[in-house]
């Protein structure tokens, strides 16, 4: 994002997160902050929740870029989690002004891919349909994402790294268990 404009208005709505709740932010208070025209926010952003998600998706550049995600997924995860202890105004500013549909339609857009990845790449032998494949991969982005609003109800508290090895385990192990079973299937 080389645009000048556009900068100035990123970072002004990431350090109003840090002041207020994201439902409290208005394209009004934004454009008055960096000194711009309304017609000028409109030319980068249809609205505020577009604004939001352009928000989110360079934070969700910086922890996927330059990973290979069959290798890394792990890493990338715990950058995340690190980010959301790191900064709990925003999370809590963003998580408790947005409905869950939003959240879960984030997480899914966010991780469904690299969560298909993981379980193509458990399942050598391709024993499992493609379908099936994604069901798991679903499966996994529920849980990531049950396991996300536990993290933040209980205050971002919890040892990062070690939970997200336990959640890796859970993953690995989920995903070695159905492929067990479909082989045995197979075998039969």
């Amino acid at each position: 994002m080389a645009n000048y404009t556009q900068r100035a208005i990123i970072q002004t709505f990431q350090d109003m997160l840090k002041e207020m709740p994201f439902d409290k932010i208005t394209v009004s208070a934004i454009v008055a902050r960096c000194d711009i025209s309304s017609n000028t926010f409109y030319y980068h952003y249809h609205d505020i929740y577009d604004l939001l998600d352009t928000w989110l998706h360079i934070r969700e550049i910086k922890y996927f870029e330059e990973k290979d995600l069959n290798l890394y997924w792990k890493d990338a995860l715990k950058m995340i989690f690190h980010d959301v202890q790191d900064n709990p105004d925003i999370v809590n500013h963003i998580f408790n002004s947005i409905s869950r549909d939003r959240i879960e339609k984030y997480v899914f857009d966010t991780l469904d891919v690299i969560a298909f990845h993981l379980v193509q790449k458990k399942d050598v032998d391709k024993v499992l349909s493609e379908d099936n494949q994604h069901m798991i991969a679903s499966a996994c982005c529920y849980m990531l994402l049950g396991f996300l609003i536990k993290f933040i109800w209980n205050g971002m508290k919890d040892d990062v790294d070690e939970s997200i090895e336990e959640l890796n385990d859970i993953f690995e192990g989920t995903i070695e268990h159905i492929i067990n079973k479909e082989k045995k299937k197979i075998d039969k």
